[in-house]
């Protein structure tokens, strides 16, 4: 993960992991199984412009269903 976040983030912590697989249901033989994962986790800004294109752009494979996007919050 901090690999794909990287030169944005630095110092990337991950504090929850959570993964759900969906299956297709039966006699629909065109559907996908699709994983998504849900991480939450704490890292340093290093590089404001790579952070925004990956806010813009996503971070994996999943961007046409809704996932592989990234929500930034401050730490308070």
């Amino acid at each position: 993960l901090a690999g794909k976040l990287a030169p944005a983030l630095e110092q990337v912590s991950v504090l929850h992991q959570q993964r759900a697989v969906h299956r297709p249901r039966s006699g629909r033989h065109s559907a996908r199984v699709m994983q998504v994962d849900v991480v939450d986790g704490v890292a340093t800004v290093a590089d404001t412009g790579h952070l925004a294109e990956l806010l813009v752009g996503g971070v994996g494979r999943g961007k046409a269903y809704g996932c592989a996007l990234l929500t930034v919050a401050p730490i308070r």
